[in-house]
């Protein structure tokens, strides 16, 4: 990597100051990241030459490029080359050498215990939290995520549906006709309001300040990392506080205590009523554990960096599953009428509510939802663990410690091998997993046995979108539930397909664009087919095309 290649890269980035009025700090930071790029361009893989490099020949920055711009092509790559003969491979980032494991590896590392293995380091290194002060794997939250949101998922169904009645209400209520709308934008605004509900309560699930923090405090923390990234770690103490996204996450800190702290006093002093009947949020659970001990000013702070925690995890990865979810409906729109049918079964065999057995019965749609997921994943690897010590794997793979490690994702669940299903793990199956279940069910396992295998929320060496082993995604269970009403809630209310001149998929990516559009519209005697063919505007504007199936949304829920 030399700083000719690299200088007008750097200079863009350094400008991002510029823009918000930061001269000086602009042509500080180009100096630093300029210094940062030779500094880098001597990084060595220490310990790791007896792992095989992927892409010898494109030579350090060829390598580091390959995997920024073109990932999914580079993973597959080397994965064909080493990861189906049972080898790892390694790869040169921006942030150091990674070493990619095939399936087996990746579920042994998974199994290690912490002392062996540091499943939070990666993540705090990747958001920078020593500078963002993201709070990451607090053994509190995944506590309460197990033990309390888990098992109360059941109850708060229709409080979910009641949620995401009045969201859909409120995003939509312009549509009078056909109108262009951003639905990953609408998305993200619907599941950050449905998802305030169970981690604030009611007082904020309407407050447009806190929708903006809890949706913006994610991507302005992931700008401020990105930028750290490019300077030498000895410089970041000093520049960091003129990083303009740095600026706008204390801001967003701050009003997050701000917003917080009222709703904490209330509640502290509701608990002191001796009938007081503690609430269903994950606020409320938190501040029970404060309470057990002496309660400072302080934990104002904490309870309301947790939220944005939750928020940070919850709010952007669920919108953008849903919205990869109605982009594989209408792509595959044989699939709406089959769901379509299987929630309205359900509702009508569980007194239209969406308690407990609606939500766990929908099979097909479960099996629908891993199928999306498996084509679209967040990312294309996963589990990212930290060697403690060195560490020598069954097959005799050897990690020196310090190295960061991570599973190959994508590419090991689309493998034959693996996924082993009847159908071609590279086409898109919405039933696969469900006629997995029942040819389970057929040769005689039990409901308890078939109940972790092939869900939605299910984790082994073949399925490892949530991760792998005791840290896998404590909230995968909540974000089932939030998914599966809110697309119960899309069907029975709309109708969708593509716009006039689209066909197929649109390009399968870890990141939706923001500026595609959706079109919908509230209830009129016509038929979709004549409301559709008077839809104005290129069709190239919009990604998917909506109509109302029925009128099934009330302000308080079903």
């Amino acid at each position: 990597m030399t700083v000719t290649d690299n200088m007008w890269h750097l200079l863009n980035l350094a400008l991002l100051f510029n823009t918000e009025g930061y001269l000086f700090p602009c042509l500080v930071l180009t100096t630093v990241l300029l210094i940062g790029a030779i500094s880098k361009s001597k990084r060595k893989n220490d310990g790791l030459s007896h792992i095989p490099v992927l892409g010898p020949e494109l030579g350090a920055k060829g390598r580091t490029n390959e995997f920024r711009y073109n990932a999914k092509a580079f993973l597959q790559r080397g994965y064909e080359e080493f990861n189906r003969n049972g080898k790892a491979f390694l790869i040169q980032t921006t942030e150091g050498p990674m070493v990619v494991l095939n399936s087996q590896q990746s579920s042994e590392v998974g199994s290690m215990p912490d002392h062996i293995v540091d499943n939070m380091r990666p993540n705090g290194r990747a958001l920078m939290d020593s500078y963002t002060g993201y709070l990451d794997g607090d053994a509190v939250v995944f506590r309460i995520l197990k033990t309390q949101l888990t098992t109360q998922l059941g109850d708060l169904g229709d409080i979910l549906a009641a949620q995401t009645d009045r969201c859909l209400i409120s995003e939509f209520q312009d549509c009078e006709d056909w109108a262009p709308v951003q639905i990953l934008g609408r998305l993200t605004r619907i599941v950050a309001a449905v998802s305030t509900r169970v981690f604030v309560g009611e007082e904020l699930t309407t407050d447009e300040e806190w929708l903006k923090t809890t949706i913006d405090y994610t991507v302005q923390l992931v700008t401020c990392a990105t930028i750290l990234k490019h300077i030498p770690s000895v410089l970041r103490p000093v520049v960091y506080r003129f990083i303009p996204a740095y600026r706008k996450l204390q801001g967003y800190n701050n009003a997050a205590i701000r917003m917080i702290k009222p709703i904490v006093q209330a509640r502290r002093e509701a608990m002191e009523d001796a009938e007081f009947s503690c609430g269903n949020d994950m606020l409320q659970w938190m501040l029970n554990e404060r309470v057990k001990k002496k309660f400072h000013d302080k934990d104002y702070v904490y309870l309301a960096q947790l939220q944005l925690q939750l928020s940070f995890a919850a709010t952007h990865t669920t919108s953008m599953a849903v919205t990869n979810m109605l982009y594989d409906l209408v792509a595959w729109p044989e699939y709406i009428d089959v769901l379509r049918a299987e929630v309205t079964e359900q509702l009508a065999a569980n007194s239209n509510s969406f308690r407990g057995n609606f939500v766990r019965n929908l099979y097909k749609m479960d099996s629908f939802m891993k199928e999306s997921q498996r084509h679209n994943p967040v990312g294309y690897t996963i589990m990212g663990r930290d060697t403690c010590q060195d560490v020598t794997l069954s097959d005799g793979l050897f990690l020196p410690k310090g190295t960061f490690v991570v599973a190959n994702l994508y590419q090991i669940t689309h493998d034959p091998d693996i996924v082993q299903s009847d159908s071609d793990p590279n086409s898109f199956d919405g039933l696969r997993y469900y006629k997995m279940r029942n040819k389970l069910l057929k040769i005689g396992a039990g409901e308890k046995e078939v109940a972790g295998k092939h869900q939605f929320v299910s984790v082994s060496n073949s399925s490892m979108m949530f991760g792998y082993g005791k840290h896998a995604c404590p909230g995968r269970f909540f974000a089932s539930n939030e998914i599966k009403i809110i697309l119960a809630k899309l069907l029975v209310a709309f109708d969708f397909e593509t716009p006039a001149g689209v066909t197929g998929r649109y390009e399968s990516s870890c990141c939706i664009n923001r500026d595609k559009r959706t079109r919908i519209s509230t209830p009129s005697s016509d038929s979709v087919c004549d409301a559709l063919s008077r839809r104005k505007g290129p069709p190239e504007s919009f990604d998917i095309a909506f109509a109302v199936f029925s009128n099934s949304l009330t302000a308080q829920g079903s």
